[in-house]
């Protein structure tokens, strides 16, 4: 009886904290621009190679006017991996940003063109994390296959 009402306690408790830690969480809405970007290679290389360590995973290993070439770190259960990604600019969707409201991080989410997560982009500060997108979105204007 006393199992059974520790339970009913978690059961209550649990969603609580859930719907917490996701408030803790806010996508922003933020339309790019092209101002001020002389370089945009340099300001992904930099934004990527500048991560925060305790949220690195990803690390470019190439980067070209037409791709991204990065390597995530991993584990799954105890075992390590690493996963090599390419990414072609002009396949990647509209990236998008998030602030964690707790910590002061900022994180931009890569997607492709059908819907598929590819990887995450940290970094402390908004100026940073804004202008890495200004930058992707310029790589992706000139990529784009004229309509």
């Amino acid at each position: 009886m006393k199992g059974i009402r520790i339970i009913r306690i978690l059961l209550i408790i649990f969603p609580c904290f859930y719907l917490f830690a996701c408030s803790s969480i806010r996508h922003v809405q933020y339309q790019p621009s092209k101002e001020n970007i002389s370089d945009p290679l340099s300001i992904i290389k930099s934004t990527i190679d500048r991560q925060p360590a305790a949220y690195n995973p990803t690390q470019i290993i190439e980067l070209t006017n037409e791709y991204i070439k990065v390597a995530e770190q991993g584990s799954f259960i105890i075992l390590p991996y690493q996963a090599i990604k390419i990414v072609f600019f002009d396949n990647m969707e509209k990236p998008k940003i998030s602030k964690d409201l707790i910590r002061d991080i900022w994180w931009v989410e890569i997607y492709d063109k059908s819907g598929t997560f590819l990887f995450y982009v940290y970094a402390t500060e908004e100026n940073r994390i804004k202008r890495f997108v200004d930058a992707l979105q310029i790589m992706m204007e000139r990529t784009s296959p004229p309509h």
